[in-house]
């Protein structure tokens, strides 16, 4: 019931894990059952084959080369497709009749059936936007409890603002600069999106989120030992014997770019929650992009200023490895200057590098000491198989929240006390 799964095709097996849930009710009977997923389970139903607009056939799994494309076959007239060789989708008629199907079979067992569709794991202390549906099922004659959330985007009374994904990230590793890249130049929409959040995050807000490069760069302390608000003081590097000159680090303005969702790639501050992490993703989903600043080193702040200018100033988007245009001064401080505390700050560099499985892990609530890098049965797991590992975990947080609220064997203390 993937989110991200677009314009694939879906798979039964995948499909059916819920049945697991109720398989397990009949044979354990636990007091209580949760479940989480995503809310489009909730028009889970039959599949059937996708068929070809024009001809009425059904599309096949098989990849075939068309104008040097590679596309779904088509199947040949009269030609009987094997179910599992079949590009299944959901059937638009008999949408969420398996889910309510599922449902009741639980009643059936004597649990009562709740679920909230729109769960943000961030609500509840976890440095991610991820939205689920969370069920909960119980039999043992007490009522479903849904807790309340403990942070918010916008917080009021009691409530604690949404951690940010800066928590998460490791600043010693900006990745590498845009510029000169080895292996090529990034995509051309890549490009674009850089621009627009250099311009947001960077340029044109009023706060911007920065670090300083001279400081220890330690994920969990977070605002004590590398973020800074723009109301607080930068830290200097001394230079020369004694101390006798000084002179202001470089300061680093991050924020994080979105890949692989081509429908919706975007870019957000920082400063808030990550988006919601997908497990099957081509090289990753989410990138830390960062933005170098000096006072008084300005060597390729030029090479910025172009790069700037035509991929935002004028919409005349132009390859980096060009060579630049001739810029006046006017563009050069509209563009790549930085104000901070009164004082310009020109942008000399850009960096960029995926997030690694271990932030990622981070930001879907997950401890450092939670183990990633290989499985139960010791074996190594690959960056890939660890991305894919944590985009299709359940949030410990939420899921916490939910379990305290429900538990029955506190609801059993109540009742031997009384």
């Amino acid at each position: 019931h993937s989110q991200a799964a677009g314009g694939q095709p879906r798979k039964k097996e995948i499909r059916d894990l819920s049945w697991v849930v109720l398989k397990f009710a009949g044979k354990v009977k636990p007091d209580v059952i949760s479940l989480e997923n995503v809310k489009q389970i909730l028009g889970w139903g039959p599949l059937i084959a996708k068929r070809d607009k024009a001809t009425g056939r059904v599309i096949t799994l098989d990849k075939i080369e068309v104008n040097g494309k590679k596309v779904n076959r088509i199947a040949e007239p009269g030609e009987q497709v094997p179910r599992h060789n079949q590009f299944l989708v959901p059937n638009p008629k008999k949408k969420g009749r398996t889910w309510k199907h599922f449902v009741r079979s639980l009643e059936q067992l004597g649990y009562e059936v709740e679920w909230q569709k729109n769960i943000i794991a961030a609500d509840f202390g976890a440095p991610t936007k991820r939205e689920r549906l969370f069920l909960v099922a119980r039999c043992d004659g007490q009522p479903i409890v849904w807790p309340e959330k403990y942070f918010s985007k916008k917080p009021k009374g009691n409530l604690k603002k949404w951690r940010p994904t800066a928590e998460c990230v490791d600043f010693s590793d900006l990745g590498n600069s845009i510029f000169n890249r080895p292996q090529g130049p990034l995509a051309d929409a890549t490009l674009k999106r850089i621009a627009k959040g250099i311009q947001k995050y960077v340029i044109e807000t009023k706060e911007p989120f920065f670090v300083n490069s001279a400081t220890p760069f330690i994920g969990r302390d977070f605002r004590t030992s590398f973020g800074h608000g723009i109301r607080e003081p930068l830290a200097t590097t001394t230079a020369g014997y004694g101390g006798h000159s000084s002179l202001i680090s470089p300061i680093l303005v991050p924020f994080i770019t979105e890949f692989a969702n081509a429908s919706q790639q975007r870019n957000w501050s920082i400063d808030e929650p990550l988006s919601t992490i997908c497990a099957q993703v081509k090289g990753g989903h989410h990138g830390l992009v960062t933005a170098k600043l000096s006072k008084d080193n300005y060597k390729g702040a030029l090479r910025v200023a172009a790069f700037l200018i035509n991929y935002y100033g004028n919409g005349d988007a132009r390859s980096i490895t060009e060579p630049m245009d001739t810029i006046t001064t006017k563009d050069r401080l509209a563009l790549v200057t930085v104000w901070i505390k009164g004082e310009p700050w020109a942008i000399v560099d850009i960096c960029i590098r995926m997030l690694k499985p271990r932030e990622l892990f981070r930001a879907q609530g997950f401890p450092d000491s939670y183990v990633i890098e290989y499985g139960s049965d010791g074996k190594p797991l690959s960056k890939k198989d660890q991305v894919f590992m944590v985009g299709n975990s359940v949030s410990p947080y939420p899921m916490a929240a939910i379990a305290r609220a429900n538990n029955p064997f506190i609801t059993q203390q109540i009742k031997g006390a009384a």
